[in-house]
């Protein structure tokens, strides 16, 4: 974005927050950055990294290689929020492992606990929670929604039950 001015033209050296557009240049940019190890050993989205490997050696030539190129371009990576030779790690809300994709345990509390509608937008935002799990659920879509007192306790329990036993498995070796 720039803007002219009577003491000439300005423009926003630095990506300002609340533009419509920010987030898609924003990953627009780091597809770039990243473009030559996208499909072979690194996942991006956003501003979160995830790499990967075959073996703990391969592992570590994928970092070597993502931390030298945040040198050569000047990004900065928060120490604190670097997580580094995990087994599993929270992801968009999903738990990924070598087991596959699994509920996060924390987001089915929040439903738990989530209390009762009395207006639309209330069951409207109760259902955008619930529906964020839908994968996990057979035949989520297919069954109308009442929302009376034992369905929100039946869906609750489906759900507990999907924490423990589903996980979507990933189909590459």
């Amino acid at each position: 974005t720039t803007f002219t001015y009577p003491f000439g033209i300005f423009a926003y050296k630095r990506m300002p927050f609340g533009q419509c557009n920010a987030p898609g240049t924003f990953q627009q940019c780091m597809f770039s950055i990243f473009s030559d190890f996208l499909e072979n050993f690194i996942e991006v989205f956003m501003d979160d990294f995830n790499f990967y490997g075959s073996s703990f050696d391969t592992c570590l030539d994928s970092l070597d290689g993502v931390l030298n190129r945040c040198i050569e371009t000047n990004l900065v990576l928060n120490f604190e929020k670097c997580h580094f030779i995990v087994e599993w790690g929270i992801v968009l809300g999903h738990i990924i492992s070598s087991r596959g994709i699994e509920v996060d345990p924390a987001k089915i509390f929040v439903i738990a606990q989530f209390p009762y509608p009395f207006y639309m937008r209330e069951e409207q935002s109760f259902l955008g929670h619930v529906g964020f799990y839908k994968h996990f659920i057979k035949d989520f879509a297919r069954k109308p929604f009442h929302y009376p007192t034992f369905c929100r306790r039946m869906l609750i329990s489906i759900l507990m039950i999907s924490v423990r036993r589903l996980s979507i498995a990933s189909t590459k070796p």
